[in-house]
C-alpha cells in the first residue's frame, strides 16, 4: 500500500543498519585502534544512498531505521560512506535477497537471526510507533 519506494528505501537502509550492527563489533573486536572508524558500503538505490548520507528522514518507517543507524554509528564512532553503484555492480546483493548463496563460501557464513542483530533503539521505536498509529 502507499508509495512502494518508501518501503523499499526503508528496507535497504535497514539492511545497511543490520550490517553495521553485525559487522561493527566483529571488525573492531580485539583492535587497539582508537578514534573514528570509516565504514564503506555500496547500494544500487540512489534514495538509500542519499538517505544514509543525509542521516535523517521524516518519512515513516525510514525515520525509525535512520535513528537506529545513527545510534549504531555513534556507538562505534563511525562514519558511513554508502556509495551508489549501478545495479549491474550489485548482483551479489540481488542474489542474496533471492536466497541464492551459490556464489558465496559456506565457510565464511555467520549464523545470525533477527533477534541477534543487536539493534539498540529500533525495537522500542517500532513498538511506540505501533501504539501511536493504533
Amino acid at each position: 500500500r502507499g508509495l512502494p519506494y518508501r518501503t523499499i528505501t526503508a528496507l535497504e537502509v535497514l539492511g545497511t543498519t543490520a550490517a553495521v550492527a553485525v559487522f561493527g563489533p566483529r571488525a573492531l573486536q580485539g583492535s587497539p585502534a582508537r578514534g573514528k572508524v570509516m565504514m564503506a558500503g555500496m547500494t544500487d538505490s540512489q534514495a538509500g544512498s542519499s538517505s544514509t548520507a543525509k542521516g535523517t528522514s521524516s518519512c515513516f518507517p525510514l525515520c525509525l531505521v535512520q535513528m537506529e543507524l545513527s545510534v549504531q554509528l555513534e556507538r562505534y564512532e563511525a562514519l558511513l560512506e554508502n556509495e551508489w553503484v549501478p545495479r549491474t555492480m550489485n548482483e551479489e546483493s540481488d542474489a542474496i535477497s533471492n536466497l541464492d548463496f551459490r556464489g558465496f563460501s559456506p565457510d565464511l557464513r555467520w549464523a545470525e537471526s533477527g533477534g541477534d542483530v543487536g539493534f539498540i533503539v529500533l525495537p522500542a521505536l517500532q513498538a511506540a510507533a505501533t501504539d501511536f498509529y493504533a
